[in-house]
């Protein structure tokens, strides 16, 4: 009787303590460094001489926990009425992903305040990223107190 009873108490405990497979949470999913081309262009009245922007750029993406991220934009320079203008580096922090179901996140018109250096960058983020790297994020913004919205498109390549 003792041994059916040690043996079925064994039995209970491996039926009750296996652990099922844990699965990443979207933000896991997505992490990454990727390269990808960067469109900037912006929303200025006619009499304003600016030309879109495309480079190829490298785009960080950290997870803060398994449903948010941190995504570090790269520095941007950009031409505005003949004056190279230079903008630095930032990160958006705390930004919710959704899972999409599959192998990706994604993230839904997130409004964020940061700092650019020195200065404000208030704006949105939106879009889709898969753990293959395959992205489409827009993210809008004004920087410091220029008077006109920035939009920055990720794409992969």
């Amino acid at each position: 009787m003792n041994k059916l009873l040690v043996m079925g108490m064994a039995l209970l405990s491996v039926l009750c303590f296996s652990a099922c497979g844990h699965e990443d949470g979207p933000a896991e999913k997505i992490k990454g460094t990727y390269i990808v081309s960067r469109t900037i262009t912006m929303d200025v009245p006619p009499e304003y001489m600016f030309e879109p922007q495309y480079h190829e750029v490298k785009l960080i993406i950290k997870a803060e926990n398994e449903n948010f991220v941190n995504i570090t934009l790269p520095a941007a320079s950009y031409v505005l009425n003949g004056q190279t203008m230079d903008m630095p580096s930032f990160t958006i922090n705390n930004i919710p992903v959704l899972d999409d179901g599959m192998d990706g996140g994604v993230i839904r018109d997130h409004s964020f305040q940061q700092k650019a250096g020195k200065k404000d960058v208030v704006g949105s983020i939106d879009g889709e990223i898969e753990d293959d790297g395959d992205m489409e994020l827009t993210v809008k913004f004004k920087y410091g107190s220029m008077p006109f919205s920035m939009t920055q498109k990720f794409k992969s390549l």
